[in-house]
């Protein structure tokens, strides 16, 4: 990615509603922000939200073990990812022990964070919430577009 590519990390759920077909309107616009991040080659993916997508989407019966691996690769070969680092742990060690976070939560945004991100787009985390300097957007939120934007992500 440039570097002045937009540094914004797609949650678990941004995929799982990508291929979730249940609630038309949350697929629909799920898809649309990850179709947009691929055409613009902007986006990244933390290999944290590709696992729990695969988990999620097998335990809800919404793919097969091999379809949910197959969507998490092909978003792996098209997104920058990002891994938990060390520092990023133990920046999640002190959020979760702090209570300001779930675990799973607090490590995704400690490693967003760590990797230079600026927003993370999620449905279950506390939207507008700011946290290491990422700011946490809902993908269903009715400024959208213009919250985006501040993270040089045009929709």
């Amino acid at each position: 990615m440039a570097g002045d590519a937009p540094r914004v990390a797609f949650d678990a759920n941004i995929f799982f509603y990508a291929v979730d077909h249940k609630d038309a309107e949350k697929h629909r616009r799920c898809a649309g922000l990850l179709d947009t991040a691929m055409d613009a080659g902007v986006g990244c993916a933390p290999l944290q939200a590709l696992s729990e997508f695969c988990y999620a989407a097998l335990r809800k019966k919404i793919l097969t073990r091999r379809q949910a691996a197959a969507a998490a690769n092909d978003w792996a070969c098209v997104f920058e990812t990002l891994a938990a680092s060390e520092c990023a742990f133990e920046l999640a060690l002190a959020w979760w022990g702090d209570e300001r976070l779930s675990w799973w939560d607090a490590l995704l945004v400690a490693t967003a964070a760590q990797s230079g991100m600026t927003a993370i787009i999620s449905e279950d985390m506390g939207d507008g919430m700011v946290l290491g300097g990422v700011e946490i957007i809902s993908p269903f939120t009715a400024d959208l577009k213009k919250r985006l934007a501040v993270h040089a992500f045009s929709l």
